[in-house]
C-alpha cells in the first residue's frame, strides 16, 4: 500500500546516505555524523518523555507536563507550553500562553525545562 512506501524509501535512502557517508570519509562518519545522529534522537525523545511524565494520560487536561521558564520558552518557541499544546493543537504558538487560564492548576507543572522532569 502507499503508506508503507514512504517509510521503506526514506530508510533506503537513509541507509544510502549512510553507506555514501562512509565511504567518503569514515572518520567523518564515525565519529560526527553518527554520533550528531542518534545523539539528536536520544534527546528528542528523553524530552518527548519528560513532556509527558507523571502526566494523566487518561484526562485531556493533564495529559502532558508544562514549564513556565521564560527563558525556556523564549529560546524554544513556548515549547514550555506543552499541556496548552495538548488540549489546544489548533492554536499558534505566539497565542499559546493563554490557553493557560482553562487548564486546573492541579496539574503537573515543573520548573525550569521538561528535563528536570526526569530526576
Amino acid at each position: 500500500s502507499k503508506g508503507t512506501t514512504l517509510p521503506r524509501k526514506e530508510l533506503i535512502f537513509l541507509l544510502s546516505f549512510f553507506a555514501l557517508m562512509m565511504i567518503l570519509n569514515w572518520n567523518l562518519f564515525l565519529l560526527y555524523l553518527l554520533p550528531c545522529y542518534f545523539g539528536g534522537h536520544f534527546f528528542a525523545m528523553w524530552e518527548n518523555y519528560c513532556e509527558h511524565h507523571y502526566a494523566n494520560p487518561y484526562d485531556r487536561k493533564r495529559d502532558s507536563v508544562s514549564c513556565y521558564s521564560t527563558l525556556y520558552n523564549v529560546v524554544w518557541f513556548n515549547n514550555g507550553y506543552h499541556q496548552e499544546h495538548h488540549f489546544s493543537p489548533q492554536v499558534h504558538w505566539t497565542e499559546i500562553p493563554k490557553v493557560r487560564a482553562a487548564l486546573p492548576e492541579d496539574r503537573v507543572i515543573v520548573k525550569g525545562c521538561h528535563l528536570t522532569n526526569s530526576f
